[in-house]
C-alpha cells in the first residue's frame, strides 16, 4: 500500500445504506517537489521570456484593492513572527486571516505548499510575510507557480504575481 500525504479533507457526501449512515470524504495531498539540478535550472531560465516587465510598487493596486472581498491566508517563516504580521494586517486595514501557515523546518517549505494549496481550494489571497532568502530558492517558485492564485507580500512590496517570473528569471540566473 502507497502511504497517503494528505493533510486536508471536506465532505464529499453522505447518505444511508440499509441500516448504516455512509460518510465519504475527499482527501487532497501535495506531491513532494523534487530536487532541483543545474541542467534542470537551466531548461526553467531558457523557458521564461526575455520580455518580461516589472511593474512598480507605485503602479500596483493597493493591497486593500487587490484582496477585495477575499479572504486572507497567511503564510509566514520562521523569521517572522505571526504578531507582527497580524499587526501589519491590521494597520493595512485587511481582516483576520482565514488560515495562518508557519514555516518550521527549514528546506523542502512544506507549510508554504500547504499554504499555496489552501489558498487555492479556498479561492483565498495569500499574503507572505517572509525573509528575503526565502526569494532565492527556486523552490519557493516551484510551490507558487504551481497554483495560479493572487498573493502578495507584506515584507516585500514589489512582489506580486505579476513581478514573479522576472524574480524567479533573476533567482535562476544568479544560481546558473
Amino acid at each position: 500500500m502507497r502511504k497517503m500525504k494528505a493533510f486536508y479533507y471536506e465532505l464529499y457526501d453522505s447518505f444511508l445504506r440499509g441500516e448504516k449512515y455512509i460518510v465519504r470524504y475527499m482527501f487532497y495531498t501535495l506531491s513532494e517537489v523534487k530536487r532541483v539540478t543545474r541542467t534542470q535550472l537551466r531548461k526553467q531560465f531558457a523557458s521564461i521570456s526575455r520580455k518580461a516587465a516589472s511593474v512598480l510598487p507605485e503602479d500596483m493596486q493597493t493591497l486593500q484593492e487587490e484582496v477585495g472581498g477575499r479572504e486572507i491566508v497567511l503564510y509566514t517563516d520562521g523569521s517572522f513572527s505571526q504578531e507582527e504580521a497580524l499587526r501589519n494586517l491590521r494597520q493595512a486595514g485587511l481582516s483576520q486571516p482565514v488560515q495562518i501557515f508557519t514555516e518550521t523546518e527549514a528546506g523542502t517549505l512544506p507549510e508554504l505548499k500547504k499554504a499555496v494549496f489552501y489558498a487555492f481550494r479556498k479561492d483565498a489571497f495569500l499574503l507572505l510575510a517572509h525573509n528575503p532568502e526565502l526569494l532565492s530558492q527556486p523552490l519557493f517558485y516551484q510551490i507558487v507557480e504551481e497554483y495560479q492564485i493572487p498573493l502578495r507580500s507584506l515584507t516585500f512590496p514589489w512582489m506580486c504575481r505579476r513581478n514573479l517570473k522576472l524574480m524567479q528569471a533573476m533567482t535562476l540566473y544568479t544560481l546558473v
